[in-house]
């Protein structure tokens, strides 16, 4: 009943609002996008019918929602048919310092800046919206500067481009948020320095949760690069790459140059570097805690296939698969130099491949091992195994442990062998197979 209150309290509120706002309609009130914003008051809707606007617009502080008829529909086909076309003479979206626009229901196209190729925002909603085919120097799909909270969620991020960091998403150093990133398709974006897919930096609070970022590109952090104590949590992140350049070519997945990022339950698999780091790269200070993740199928034409530390960072590493990874050179699933020191706790190495070094090479530093399953060594640490985990079907990218309980035909060593004191009582086929300690 509580409940049922609250919700006819909020829809009076939002009833009363919407009672003093005004629907403009384009092109039949105003012959411009522009046109309609300019004559709009804070709470109205610019409503933009079908077709191509050859614009370059700016909300001006207006805080409204400019919307094709998705907004009012729910069909999905006007997005693709409301097109707002930047023609290379500027970006295309500039928001400003609002702080409750809302951009919904467009595709962004054509656009060039030096921030935001696509959209330039500050304190927004953008969402369901497919943005496309966009250069900036920074941000070549979106750029976010200073100011308030930014949701950007349901959009196609695609085939943007940057000179130097973000060529799908860019955050500012000066970004004070927080953002949040979510459910978002981000494709085949490009960048010349780092972030082909996301770029985030400074001490903003910045979410990147559940996220499809596949076939990327940048000099270092072809899918993502993280740069501050951000959240990066349940993404796929999938066969994106880190090209050399000079030193550059590393984070095929994720590069992380410092901080202490929360990274969590993400598919990162058949990410390429051409230096170091085909799945994650981890550089300078910082202490990250990375876990539940799957690590596979990644490659580095150097060093660490799956993963590399290096520089004086402390990670804590725990609940990971790490499988299948190859570096040319050495350290197939993990490469650990400089000073890093990190915990691996409840963590399997297993079928990775390198010239030196198959699953773990040390060039300096301390790592410790804790608990983990790690192929042909009997490592050093309480609780450590070397015995094969009996996955589900890895050959089908399948890495769940067997589960006899689950209808598969054995049993895998590694249930309820992991650390005691991780407590692991749920019993989820398609997650953990624990009922006393973890997996």
């Amino acid at each position: 009943m509580k409940k049922v209150i609250i919700i006819a309290i909020v829809a009076a509120i939002c009833f009363a609002a919407q009672a003093y706002a005004t629907i403009i309609n384009i092109p039949d009130d105003y012959p411009t996008i522009q046109t309609g914003i300019n004559a709009s008051s804070d709470g109205d809707t610019v409503l933009v019918q079908p077709g191509t606007y050859v614009e370059n617009i700016n909300f001006n502080g207006h805080n409204i929602v400019l919307g094709s008829l998705f907004l009012m529909t729910g069909d999905t086909t006007y997005i693709a048919d409301t097109i707002i076309d930047g023609d290379s003479a500027g970006t295309v979206v500039t928001f400003g310092n609002d702080t409750i626009a809302v951009l919904t229901g467009f595709t962004i196209q054509n656009g060039s800046g030096d921030f935001g190729g696509g959209i330039f925002c500050s304190g927004s909603t953008i969402t369901e919206n497919i943005i496309k085919e966009n250069y900036a120097y920074r941000g070549g799909g979106i750029h976010c500067e200073e100011g308030p909270p930014v949701i950007i969620s349901n959009n196609v991020i695609t085939e943007n481009s940057s000179l130097n960091d973000g060529g799908g998403i860019s955050f500012s150093l000066f970004f004070d948020g927080p953002a949040t990133v979510k459910n978002n398709t981000i494709i085949g974006n490009s960048s010349g320095g780092r972030g082909g897919g996301i770029s985030q930096n400074g001490d903003s609070v910045i979410t990147v949760l559940d996220n499809l970022i596949i076939g990327n590109s940048a000099d270092d952090g072809g899918g993502i690069c993280s740069v501050g104590n951000h959240s990066i949590i349940n993404n796929t992140i999938r066969g994106n790459s880190a090209s050399h350049h000079v030193d550059a070519g590393i984070g095929g997945g994720i590069f992380c140059g410092g901080g202490s990022p929360i990274i969590r339950y993400n598919t990162i698999t058949e990410n390429s570097s051409d230096y170091a780091g085909g799945g994650i790269f981890f550089y300078e200070y910082g202490s990250p805690v990375i876990e539940n993740n799957l690590i596979s199928e990644n490659i580095s034409a150097n060093l660490g296939g799956g993963i590399v530390t290096y520089g004086n960072n402390s990670p804590i590493i725990n609940n990971n698969t790490v499988s299948n990874n190859s570096a040319d050179i050495a350290g197939g699933g993990y490469y650990c130099a400089d000073n890093s020191s990190p915990v691996f706790i409840n963590t399997i190495f297993w079928a990775n491949t390198a010239r030196t070094d198959n699953e773990i090479h040390i060039d300096g530093g301390t790592p410790e091992f804790i608990y983990c399953d790690i192929q042909d060594t009997l490592w050093p640490g309480i609780g450590n195994v070397s015995v094969e985990p009996l996955f589900r079907d890895a050959l089908n990218h399948d890495y769940h442990l067997m589960s006899t309980t689950c209808g598969d035909l054995y049993d895998s060593p590694c249930i309820d062998t992991g650390a005691p004191t991780i407590l692991d009582s749920l019993l989820d086929c398609s997650w953990g197979l624990g009922a006393i300690a973890s997996d």
